[in-house]
């Protein structure tokens, strides 16, 4: 992918693999492809066929003669893995798919407004805030979520339901205050316990995310140890310029 290239270039040494293995980790569950449940049939072989001509750009033409029950079942999955309005971008305009019933077409068609214009909105909200937090001289790093969208062709197309930020541990207590202030809300937290992650909601604007202080869980005996390959990450980390959101453009860093 394009943005995929430019993260190629500014990668060094040994931390090619180790961003690289991010990016593949999470870019990997943002599709759904950690699901290990048996194949759920047709209508999930029709939805990876889609899926594949969405991200490469080309024609889906070659789906021919479903019925409005094999289209449902492609919508069903699709929305359980938050690709439905990717998926009806591409398949709108094809034959069989406007041969089945104009009903559903139509939820379909309004879902994937309702969707899509939601997104944006919150990807904007983000994007102000994580601005405001650099201002206000905290240095989050931005990881999955907004940035593995903006490898999508149409990114708001690949709807999110949260954000996740990679902090420094010294600056949680800054950024804790900051983000209450901000009308975010989080779960008391209990003294003296160490966290590796904090999810905060805000209630107003519908914004979610998680505050990571580790990127992996420190118990795991699998991927405990990954956190050390991190430690530099905000001495080493790149700046990414979002143009697709025409309402706000912005620098954000990443890991």
């Amino acid at each position: 992918g394009r943005r995929i290239g430019v993260v190629y270039e500014f990668l060094h040494g040994s931390y090619f693999f180790f961003l690289l293995f991010v990016f593949v980790f999470f870019f990997q569950a943002e599709d759904g492809i950690r699901d290990r449940s048996p194949s759920r049939g047709l209508g999930d072989v029709y939805k990876r066929q889609i899926l594949r001509s969405a991200m490469t750009q080309t024609s889906c033409d070659m789906i021919e003669g479903l019925s409005t029950q094999d289209w449902e079942k492609i919508y069903d999955i699709s929305q359980k893995q938050q690709l439905a309005p990717m998926i009806y971008q591409q398949i709108f305009s094809n034959e069989s798919f406007q041969n089945s019933d104009p009903g559903f077409q139509q939820f379909w068609k309004g879902d994937t407004i309702d969707q899509a214009g939601n997104q944006a909105r919150k990807s904007i909200l983000f994007l102000m805030l994580f601005d405001k937090m650099r201002q206000n001289g905290l240095t989050p790093l931005i990881v999955k979520g907004i940035v593995c969208r903006d490898l999508y062709p149409n990114p708001d197309l690949r709807t999110s339901n949260d954000e996740d930020l990679y902090i420094p541990r010294d600056q949680f207590g800054k950024m804790d205050e900051f983000l209450q202030a901000e009308g975010f809300m989080r779960e008391e937290l209990i003294k003296d316990k160490v966290y590796q992650e904090v999810p905060y909601q805000n209630p107003r604007n519908g914004l979610y995310f998680e505050l990571h202080m580790d990127l992996f869980p420190q118990e795991s005996g699998a991927y405990g140890h990954f956190n050390q390959l991190f430690e530099d990450a905000f001495d080493t980390c790149m700046a990414v310029s979002y143009t697709h959101l025409r309402a706000h453009e912005t620098d954000s860093y990443l890991v």
